[in-house]
């Protein structure tokens, strides 16, 4: 489950929902918002979504794009209790960072491929997902995603595995990747476009 909120005349909030093993998934639009976190309604609703796109689920992430507030998590985690998950979390992925990922062949420094990675700590990392052999101009720039985990075991290196693989869903391009995962793509797309009056009939490519 991806969720963005965007921001320009008025707030809205987009979300996307991956609910089977071969990566469908479906872009909803959200209402309208007040303030920087998601509200409490917003929540509940992206996790009740969730469970009825894929009921026999036992495992459920939120991916935000953007800084979790801790009324987010609370509430994301009150709300996740509902339907006996084995497993919650929340990844959080920034775009705008100070890193770089490159790599070293003897003395030469290049370009990262896709998927290349290291972490920061033991819940920080940081990703390229759309690497050098795709991308046709400049360094690739990197995300830092941060696993937030909620209830039961969620294994960092795991969750960021699938934020890779989720880089790859591009209904458009089917070949060539995102830097972000493609659900939390393009409802960044599809909440900047609400959020300046534009109500989409299609999906948001």
């Amino acid at each position: 489950m991806a969720v963005d909120i965007g921001r320009t005349v008025s707030e809205h909030w987009a979300m996307g929902i991956v609910y089977d093993r071969d990566g469908r998934f479906e872009i909803c639009p959200g209402k309208l918002v007040k303030g920087e976190d998601l509200n409490e309604a917003s929540i509940r609703h992206c996790v009740k979504e969730a469970h009825n796109f894929a009921p026999k689920s036992d495992s459920l992430i939120f991916l935000r794009h953007g800084e979790v507030h801790p009324n987010e998590k609370s509430v994301f985690q009150e709300s996740a209790e509902k339907y006996n998950y084995s497993k919650c979390g929340i990844v959080s992925v920034k775009e705008t960072v100070p890193y770089r990922v490159l790599r070293q062949i003897d003395t030469e420094i290049i370009k990262p491929v896709s998927g290349d990675y290291y972490f920061l700590d033991s819940f920080y990392s940081v990703l390229c997902g759309a690497g050098g052999e795709e991308y046709e101009h400049g360094t690739p720039k990197p995300i830092v995603a941060e696993v937030i985990p909620v209830k039961g075991e969620i294994i960092p290196k795991e969750a960021l595995k699938d934020v890779f693989y989720l880089t790859y869903l591009n209904w458009g391009s089917p070949r060539r990747s995102y830097s972000l995962p493609a659900p939390l793509r393009l409802a960044h797309k599809l909440a900047y476009e609400l959020s300046i009056g534009i109500r989409r009939a299609g999906p948001p490519f």
